[in-house]
């Protein structure tokens, strides 16, 4: 039911239109209306979560997905709700199922001709600004694979479209690059470090790095400085 290849195109436009100047609305309401081909979904729309809490529609792609958004954010209920409160996608097919699970919302959801409802968390650096919500008209009762990572994706770059910083000054994107290249020097240095403690070739050591940075769930920047840290020490 998804389409990669056209999903590549939608990501690509998109990030294009970021490095340009086009204002975060007009890049959102235009991928929720491209979002809908490559993930065969009817109508799309995104709720974001403001400082206090409250949620508010920030775009939909059709009237009947506004609506059911609205309703969303007036009873703090439904698919997109849970994805922003869990963090995690939510799935649903079938209008006894979508009742059953949310009451009036699924009944909403149902009666405005939709079968089935997925929704993605937007997350960043921990916490969920929003949820991507895509609604279909027939769907096989089967969560592909394809549309769990191709939804993601596409929440993933909503996100990055509502935090994306537009003026960006000359010093503030050197220290940038030297934040960047100073990450990178500290990686090669610990990578040189494990391949002299553990008597192993540098791509080896980068391995055991990633795995330490893993198993830390940490970046790896910092488990590299880390281990720079414990060899001074």
């Amino acid at each position: 039911m998804t389409d990669r290849t056209s999903a590549f195109d939608v990501l690509a436009a998109v990030s294009a239109a970021m490095l340009d100047e086009d204002h975060p609305a007009d890049v959102l309401a235009n991928l929720m209306q491209e979002c809908m081909g490559p993930l065969s979904a009817d109508s799309a729309a995104i709720l974001v979560a403001e400082a206090d809490g409250a949620l508010s529609l920030l775009t939909a792609s059709s009237h009947d997905a506004e609506q059911i958004e609205l309703l969303q954010t007036q009873q703090s209920r439904g698919p997109c709700v849970d994805a922003i409160t869990s963090g995690e996608p939510v799935f649903a097919v079938g209008a006894s199922v979508l009742v059953e699970r949310w009451d009036d919302i699924g009944a909403a959801i149902r009666d405005a001709g939709f079968e089935s409802v997925h929704a993605f968390p937007m997350r960043w650096h921990g916490q969920v600004l929003g949820g991507l919500n895509i609604f279909r008209v027939t769907d096989d009762g089967r969560s592909s694979e394809d549309t769990a990572v191709i939804g993601q994706a596409f929440a993933d770059v909503a996100t990055l479209v509502l935090v994306q910083v537009h003026e960006l000054s000359a010093d503030q994107l050197a220290d940038r690059v030297r934040e960047t290249l100073a990450a990178r020097s500290a990686v090669e240095q610990a990578k040189g470090v494990l391949a002299y403690l553990h008597g192993t070739d540098p791509e080896t050591a980068y391995a055991e790095l990633a795995r330490l940075a893993a198993a830390d769930h940490g970046s790896l920047t910092e488990t590299a400085r880390q281990v720079l840290r414990d060899q001074y020490q």
